[in-house]
């Protein structure tokens, strides 16, 4: 077989056949197809040269394609922006968690939004209920019995001497003292 005549390509260095799909020659390593090298993708692990369209390197077998993080698109791995949507390769992954989190922001408020107005409808109808919705007058809170003592504001003032430790009455009136 001569070199020629595997695929009409061979390395113009060695006279080795050109494998499809590879740009350098695999036995001396000079650029076998110029044309296709001024396209080529750099393996991103090992450097080495692969035609465009390729998805694993010819050599180490690592992948030439970077998948978008906005639109799931594998683009080339030697371009700085996805080729689908435009977004840079570059901070996308930051840009794309802040992105996110103003999303999430947005859908919380726009979430208590809905239930503020449910329960400010709920608590005018309540209210409505409560204020006009009876002719009956409001049922009467019973007061608590009547204390022998000396009265609220004397009982209140004993009660807070004795929390603070003062010589207040102790809740009983002057009367009571003995």
């Amino acid at each position: 077989m001569s070199p020629g005549s595997h695929g009409g390509a061979s390395c113009g260095a060695c006279g080795a056949p050109a494998e499809p799909g590879v740009i350098t020659c695999s036995f001396c390593g000079q650029i076998v197809a110029p044309e296709a090298a001024a396209n080529a993708v750099h393996c991103p692990k090992c450097r080495t040269l692969n035609a465009r369209g390729e998805k694993l390197c010819s050599h180490c077998h690592a992948s030439l394609l970077l998948p978008c993080v906005f639109c799931q698109h594998a683009s080339p791995c030697d371009l700085e922006a996805c080729a689908s949507c435009g977004e840079p390769f570059a901070g996308s992954l930051e840009r794309k968690a802040a992105r996110d989190a103003e999303q999430r922001r947005a859908q919380t408020w726009n979430t208590v939004g809905q239930v503020a107005g449910v329960a400010g409808s709920l608590l005018g109808a309540l209210a409505g209920v409560s204020l006009g919705g009876s002719d009956e007058p409001p049922p009467r809170h019973h007061a608590p019995p009547a204390r022998e003592s000396g009265g609220f504001l004397q009982d209140l003032g004993g009660a807070l001497a004795e929390i603070a430790g003062g010589s207040g009455s102790g809740g009983r009136s002057d009367d009571d003292k003995g």
